[in-house]
């Protein structure tokens, strides 16, 4: 644990993984005063203190590097107040002791009179300098104005008084628009095949911007606008990734682009009818929107940087030059950022990655400006999709969300649609395998579970004290992605039998996913990351240097056939075309088949036991279906019924008879956060 002093307060924040001070204790050593002193400040004085969202893993925690920059500007305020208040029992009583002693009373009266004036300057000195900013949303009132489980998107307008939300209504998705103050709705676009992504109000209030897919282009979205009451929608620009943010004179908006290929995002402005459009900066890490200052001179950037240095950074990025500095670095994961109409702050959705996968929600917070300082608004068990702001900086619009992940099986039949059976749905399941005996192992809390085909007999396998994720079958073993629950914070890939146990790790360094197996458990094919990027590589499980996979996209591998001579993937080969399903060699990797014709699939496939075809999801009319595809080129069936909840993992069972399916479904409703009289700071 390091020492604060004025010497090393202010310097570099220190590395964060060892930045982390996990109770009042640790705090109150740091700071080296009493736990009642550091928590009266973080009552008072806004002492930068999280509190978890899971209680198991204890009360507080607070970054080093937060704390800081909280203990230099509280230094720099208090150095003033000593200097304009000097100590009444000191320099006061010792000034008349010695005019006193040399007899000279008109001077004492002089004296006295001036000190106190310097007294009386002093408090006023000291009532100016501690004046308290208002915190925003200290206090506030949360209100639901959806109760149908059904919203997906929602923003508020500019003058507070209207919220627009998407609704799904059968596989359809339609725009609804309510007055706040009269609580009266009214349908601007019916349900249809639409897509409505990060809704925005325009400045003036008089356009509703929104994404969507334009000429069916797969993964490739346009920004349109429609007018608030209803109308035809407008194209503005196309291929982007992210809500749009005006500059403070309305001429101009900023964006983000992912170019696929190279695996970048851009930093766009443009002309605010779409026009112009100039890169300011370019990111090799994920990103997801950015926003621009009320004085014009920044746009802030939220980037995800997984690796060692930070869980995501917000940067600073100057519109005319594209020279950047970072005003925070944290291992939370910040999003979407908003600034509030003072500058005094900026809104984000912040997720906590120390906590389990299964209990890592974005929640609300807020980042000072200039000091980078995190403080949380919302603390709940809660998904928040969104902010949206009004322009006073008064309200947020928001979607709260739970998702539930229902395991399910059905008979396979490769010629109809088999009928689901329900296995579970609490605690929500995120991940599914079977094994070689036809039981099944289950992720569900970040513990992976063994138990029946029928759901019964549910033991845990993995550790108690490690979160477990992402099993996958390794010849007749089970690889799986762990952290240990007070390790050093990265993921590790193990390898385990199907009963728990001989434990093993595999060399393949920190934060690596695995995805397949070769049949004969002699290789796994994972995705890490290497410079920065993520990128999919395959290691013997026996040691050996890693083999990168240059052509395989991590975000889509991959699947290994039943032989284990081939590796399948699916990809898409232009922008908004239809994907295709490559297959390699599994030894050279060389290039050996491409099949196309496949408008409807996602990215995702898996070969059937028999390795005479594969599976994989597709999407039609907003709803989603298993569909298999002999590799003969005879033509394909749909094994599932069309459902409007994803199909997030599928798995057959080793004799091909069975299916087990992860149907994904989030109940979601848009809520009004106000602020109430608010705290000072």
């Amino acid at each position: 644990m390091g020492d604060l002093d004025q010497n090393t307060v202010g310097a570099a924040p220190p590395d964060l993984r060892t930045d982390r001070l996990d109770s009042w204790k640790e705090i109150a050593l740091f700071l080296k005063r009493e736990v009642s002193t550091v928590q009266r400040w973080e009552k008072l004085e806004s002492l930068p203190v999280h509190r978890h969202m899971h209680g198991e893993r204890g009360t507080v925690y607070a970054y080093k590097s937060e704390v800081a920059a909280w203990w230099t500007n509280r230094r720099a305020e208090t150095a003033l107040e000593e200097v304009v208040a000097p100590d009444p029992a000191s320099s006061t009583a010792s000034t008349v002791r010695e005019v006193v002693g040399k007899r000279e009373m008109g001077v004492v009266l002089t004296s006295v009179l001036v000190l106190a004036f310097v007294a009386a300057a002093a408090i006023g000195i000291r009532s100016f300098v501690s004046r308290k900013k208002p915190i925003p949303f200290a206090n506030f009132t949360l209100s639901r104005f959806t109760d149908t489980g059904s919203a997906s998107s929602a923003a508020i307008s500019p003058d507070g008084n209207y919220i627009v939300h998407v609704q799904r209504e059968g596989g359809q998705q339609g725009l609804w628009l309510r007055n706040i103050p009269t609580n009266s709705n009214t349908q601007i676009a019916p349900p249809s095949d639409e897509l409505y992504g990060n809704l925005e109000f325009s400045p003036d209030g008089n356009f509703i911007y929104f994404l969507g897919v334009e000429n069916h282009e797969n993964g490739v979205f346009t920004l349109f606008r429609v007018p608030v009451l209803g109308g035809s929608r407008e194209s503005v620009i196309h291929d982007i990734n992210s809500r749009i943010s005006y500059s403070p004179d309305r001429s101009r908006i900023v964006f983000t682009r992912y170019k696929r290929d190279q695996r970048e995002f851009d930093l766009v402005i443009a002309n605010a009818e779409g026009s112009g459009e100039k890169i300011v900066s370019k990111q090799i890490a994920a990103s997801t929107s950015a926003a621009w200052s009320p004085d014009g001179k920044w746009i802030i950037w939220a980037k995800f940087k997984p690796g060692l240095s930070a869980g995501s950074v917000l940067d600073l990025v100057d519109p005319a030059t594209g020279k950047e500095k970072t005003l925070i670095k944290s291992n939370v994961i910040m999003a979407l950022p908003r600034w509030l109409p003072d500058q005094s702050g900026i809104l984000v959705l912040v997720m906590d990655t120390d906590l389990p996968a299964s209990l890592r929600r974005y929640q609300i917070g807020m980042v000072s400006y200039p000091q980078g300082v995190l403080k949380m608004i919302t603390n709940d068990t809660n998904y928040y999709v969104s902010i949206s702001l009004s322009a006073d900086g008064r309200a947020i619009a928001t979607v709260q969300s739970k998702r539930v992940g229902t395991l399910q099986t059905e008979a396979y039949d490769a010629k109809n649609a088999g009928q689901p059976i329900t296995i579970a749905s609490r605690p929500s399941a995120a991940n599914v395998i079977w094994t070689s005996d036809g039981n099944l192992l289950v992720e569900q809390d970040d513990v992976i579970y063994k138990m029946d085909a029928t759901g019964g007999n549910r033991v845990p396998l993995t550790p108690n004290d490690s979160y477990a994720f992402e099993p996958t079958s390794c010849g007749k073993d089970v690889v799986f992605s762990s952290e240990r629950r007070e390790g050093d914070g990265f993921a590790h890939v193990w390898r385990m039998d199907p009963s728990g146990g001989n434990l093993k790790e595999l060399p393949t360094g920190t934060n690596g996913d695995p995805i397949a197996c070769s049949p004969d458990g002699k290789w796994l094919v994972y995705v890490t990351l290497d410079s920065g990027k993520l990128v999919t590589k395959k290691v013997s499980v026996d040691g050996g240097p890693s083999i990168l996979l240059p052509d395989v996209p991590p975000d889509t591998c991959c699947a290994v056939s039943p032989d284990g001579k081939d590796l399948a993937f699916g990809v898409r080969l232009t922008p908004g075309g239809p994907n295709v399903i490559k297959i390699l060699d599994f030894e050279t990797l060389q290039l050996k088949r491409t099949i196309a014709g496949l408008p409807k699939a996602t990215e995702r496939v898996e070969y059937a036991p028999d390795g005479k075809s594969f599976g994989y999801l597709i999407y039609d009319q907003a709803s989603y279906a298993l569909w298999v595809q002999p590799l003969d080129g005879t033509p394909g069936r749909r094994v599932t019924e069309f459902s409007t909840d994803p199909i997030s993992r599928f798995a057959w069972s080793h004799d091909g008879k069975t299916l087990a399916l992860i149907r994904s479904h989030n109940d979601s409703d848009v809520v009004l956060l106000r602020e109430t009289s608010p705290s000072h700071q």
